[in-house]
């Protein structure tokens, strides 16, 4: 097998829990709901939202399984409208993104065609399973974490990306506004979980919220508006620096002590903008929550580019990032057993392995304590 193509496998297919080696096929659908009770300014019309959906499927005979490119198509109705042009038109500013920071055509071309492993509206697998929410970061949409979400699917999860708040109703203007669009990411948030409550394989009663960058401002406040969310996983996300802290935390319905939920915060020292303040993550002292890092990844590689190293002249990327984020989605599914499907041998590892996750520098914050705080190399 190609080493580019092992870099991908590697990513995906990590041991999985409860569902055999290769884990569950996965199915993969999309919702296009309409929010009334958040109506758009300045038509009024009610506020689109996308919702992507990856689910345990049953065993299906063989078809083709999605192409990241059909994820990336997807991008081009994350505001409610879309036509071929739209999805042309996406595609071909990717591709002109990456070679133009030194991708090579041919390992464009490649990445582009390169398939996971969820076949579009495949029969369920029976049974009910926990909803993990997936928010991107800022202008993130559906393709950014698709193939964490079809390990987290494979893993026994129902998993929805709703696309970022700035492709909705447009981008930020200033830092002040930080507040104001994680409000509106984590309203979206939570009509998904409205929305996908009504399907029969999913358990809305007990859900996992994974945020990238801004994304993890949104779950955040999900959290704490939604007694139902038992864990949140920030991927180098933007509770673990100090821009925009103000503005988050003088947010209608933000309240530091109403956090209780676990939380797992990676982060990197690579990239200036993220540098890491946990004055904010401090504060959550009703929340458990693990600081770990500095993972070896450039902020944008704790997407799907993190899982290929063949676009390491546009990405940074290497095979030593590869394996790093390998370890991110393992730890991720990991923190999720533990906390949302409450899995003994899952809260065994996370609370009691003095090695997790993957041995990376961790700094554990007890709930209800101040520091000092513990801290193991």
């Amino acid at each position: 097998m190609p080493l580019r193509r092992t870099c991908l496998l590697a990513a995906l297919f990590l041991p999985l829990v409860d569902a055999g080696a290769r884990g569950y096929p996965v199915g993969f659908d999309v919702v296009f709901a309409a929010d009334s009770a958040r109506p758009m300014l300045p038509t009024g019309r009610p506020r689109p939202v996308q919702i992507a959906v990856w689910y345990p499927a049953k065993e299906s005979p063989s078809r083709d399984t999605l192409a990241f490119v059909d994820y990336l198509g997807l991008s081009a109705s994350d505001s409610g409208m879309s036509d071929g042009r739209g999805v042309a038109v996406e595609v071909q500013q990717y591709r002109d993104f990456l070679e133009s920071h030194g991708a090579p055509a041919d390992a464009v071309d490649d990445w582009l065609s390169r398939r996971g492993r969820a076949v579009r509206r495949a029969p369920a697998a029976r049974g009910r399973f926990p909803l993990v929410l997936i928010a991107p970061g800022n202008g993130g949409s559906v393709y950014d974490q698709a193939w964490l979400a079809e390990y987290l699917a494979a893993h026994g999860y129902a998993v929805a990306v709703c696309p970022s708040p700035m492709r909705i109703s447009g981008p930020m203007r200033e830092e002040t506004e930080v507040g104001e669009k994680a409000a509106e990411q984590a309203g979206d948030l939570g009509f998904a979980v409205e929305v996908l409550a009504r399907r029969a394989q999913v358990d809305a009663s007990s859900i996992g919220v994974v945020g990238h960058s801004f994304g993890a401002r949104g779950g955040l406040l999900l959290a704490m508006r939604d007694e139902r969310v038992r864990a949140l996983v920030s991927l180098d996300g933007g509770i673990g620096v100090a821009t925009g802290s103000s503005s988050l935390e003088h947010t209608k319905g933000f309240s530091a002590l109403g956090a209780k939920v676990p939380t797992l915060h990676f982060y990197e020292t690579l990239d200036a903008y993220m540098a890491p303040d946990f004055s904010l993550l401090r504060r959550l002292t009703s929340s458990e929550r693990w600081l770990v890092g500095p993972v070896g990844l450039h902020h944008h590689l704790f997407t799907v580019l993190g899982t290929d190293s063949t676009l390491g002249a546009a990405t940074g990327s290497d095979s030593r990032s590869v394996r790093a984020y390998a370890g991110v989605m393992q730890a991720t599914g990991e923190f999720l057993d533990a906390f949302v499907r409450d899995l003994p041998a899952a809260r065994a590892t996370v609370l009691g392995s003095p090695g997790w996750p993957a041995g990376l520098p961790t700094t554990h914050l007890p709930a209800a304590t101040t520091p000092p705080i513990r801290a193991r190399p």
